[in-house]
């Protein structure tokens, strides 16, 4: 029995294991309350025969690669406007929206750029030369999806963006260390439920020259935006690795019961 307790903690010890070394970080947005507006040249009109339509987008994001790893991530205390720290994680992928469709030229399909990046500033009031004081916090992501197509007499954009922006209380300055994935990971958790009015925007852009003038349309979809979960994903060979160690256990605990 106490064999069999030995493989069973073997089981849940590879389980643990594959989910603590995850670094990819799914981020469920819920996109509400959408408007459609046409741009033309010199023109801005909301489409009054637009249904607003509600409807999820996942980002994925690799924590443990930021775009910049080897740029100093912490910058102060001693600027005028206080500290700023940045993080800028790795977009693996984007999901498509029902506008995606629409705007996306499909010549462009496979030629996207995915960005993503997290800025948080340590805003305060310098007293004296040596100590600030620090009056908010404000925290900066945004992730975007871009494509685009050109030839020599047109132009077509698309465009995907999530974004979103806090003030917030201070942190005391011995707290505003370098940002981490755990700290990354922790900030979008806290985000959970909150609105973030206009956070999606979509847009499709063409501009063309007909008969020496230039054209301009831009179609853009602009909703409220809220993250509704946040779900550390475990990498395929970590999967892999814990189940096999699970079917090593498996087969470990038949041969123990065989014998007993």
């Amino acid at each position: 029995m106490a064999s069999i307790r030995s493989a069973l903690g073997a089981l849940i010890l590879a389980t643990t294991s594959a989910t603590a070394s995850a670094t990819l970080v799914d981020l469920d947005f819920s996109i509400t309350d959408t408007t459609r507006n046409i741009r033309g040249n010199g023109t801005s009109t909301l489409d009054p025969s637009f249904q607003p339509v509600s409807f999820h987008v996942t980002v994925r994001i690799d924590v443990s690669k930021p775009v910049h790893p080897d740029e100093e991530s912490l910058r102060g205390p001693r600027y005028e406007e206080g500290a700023w720290r940045t993080f800028d994680p790795t977009v693996t992928s984007f999901t498509s929206t029902p506008f995606t469709d629409e705007l996306l030229p499909a010549a462009a399909v496979g030629a996207e750029t995915l960005r993503g990046s997290f800025y948080q500033a340590q805003l305060g009031v310098y007293e004296d030369a040596d100590q600030p004081m620090p009056v908010h916090t404000q925290s900066w992501f945004r992730g975007t999806w871009a494509s685009g197509i050109y030839g020599s007499s047109t132009r077509r954009d698309h465009s995907v963006q999530v974004a979103l922006r806090l003030t917030a209380e201070p942190l005391s300055w011995n707290q505003f260390h370098k940002l981490t994935p755990e700290d990354l990971i922790a900030f979008f958790q806290s985000q959970i439920g909150v609105v973030y009015v206009g956070g999606f925007t979509e847009s499709g852009q063409s501009l063309a020259l007909i008969d020496g003038a230039s054209v301009y349309q831009n179609i853009e979809y602009i909703g409220d935006m809220s993250i509704h979960a946040v779900t550390v994903v475990p990498e395929p060979s970590t999967l892999l690795l814990g189940l096999l160690g699970g079917a090593l256990v498996s087969v470990q605990i038949g041969r123990l019961r065989r014998q007993t």
